[in-house]
């Protein structure tokens, strides 16, 4: 999946109600927005490659964990401008679980509103090495 924008950001956006698995992906110039409560759907965004977005992840509009642990995992985030966006987002507390990604230089900063915490722990050291497109 690329964008040709030259300037802004283009969004790939998961909804409430939506169950996707998007594994062994390339993103160029596009960032993974999510919208949803994950956790009680067979969601994986899994394997995949993450180039030039303006974000790493966007979380928007929700007030709870978003996403089980290995919901979002062995992605490779590497080369994406700036870190996480956190929109609207309050989890009362609970850290997002992010384990097992792969960032541009260790753990991604976050920006936005940020009143919730990520559990970042374990960061993989190196991209995994089946990330990606696998034709």
């Amino acid at each position: 999946f690329t964008s040709n924008m030259t300037t802004g950001t283009a969004y790939a956006e998961i909804w409430s109600g939506s169950a996707p698995i998007i594994e062994h992906c390339e993103f160029t110039h596009i960032v993974l927005t999510i919208r949803a409560d994950l956790r009680s759907t067979d969601a994986e965004i899994t394997y995949n490659v993450c180039r030039d977005g303006y974000y790493s992840l966007y979380f928007a509009a929700q007030d709870n964990t978003i996403v089980d642990p290995g919901q979002i995992s062995n992605n490779d985030f590497d080369g994406n401008t700036n870190g996480i966006f956190l929109s609207g987002v309050d989890t009362g507390g609970e850290d997002i679980p992010l384990q097992n990604n792969y960032w541009l230089d260790g753990t991604p900063t976050l920006l936005g509103s940020v009143t919730a915490s990520i559990n970042f722990d374990p960061v993989l050291a190196s991209p995994p090495a089946t990330a990606g497109p696998t034709w």
